[in-house]
């Protein structure tokens, strides 16, 4: 996120969400720094979300998450995300997210989009409109 956004200035800064993070499970690199890394080592360029634990309380030794689980997060985020901007006094236009291949996926999954092979530190451009019904 920072190399891709790098001399442009966001205000308010990325916000960290512990529900955007890749699929969890088995590979300790799956298992996410502290709260308090992420916010030592990058808290000069974003913000972390109020409700982010300081340790990872999700990852598992003997459990990797199925795509399932994972389309749940990402669904409970978009759902936050929406509710959120309705509520707001000035509604986002756009959202840019900075993720995973695993993430993007579970993304184009939950939001019924065609599959799509993202290589490393590629991008896929997708709009989603949502209607409040």
């Amino acid at each position: 996120m920072i190399y891709t956004w790098d001399g442009i200035l966001l205000d308010p800064p990325p916000l960290v969400v512990d529900d955007l993070r890749e699929t969890i499970g088995l590979e300790p690199c799956n298992k996410r720094r502290s709260r308090t890394h992420i916010s030592t080592r990058f808290g000069h360029v974003v913000n972390i979300e109020d409700s982010f634990p300081e340790e990872d309380t999700t990852w598992r030794p003997d459990h990797r998450e199925t795509p399932l689980e994972h389309s749940i997060r990402t669904k409970r985020f978009l759902t936050r995300l929406f509710d959120s901007d309705w509520h707001s006094p000035t509604p986002d236009d756009y959202v840019s997210v900075t993720s995973h291949m695993g993430t993007i996926n579970s993304f184009l999954l939950v939001i019924n989009h065609r599959p799509f092979t993202v290589l490393p530190g590629g991008m896929i451009p997708v709009i989603i409109r949502a209607d409040r019904v």
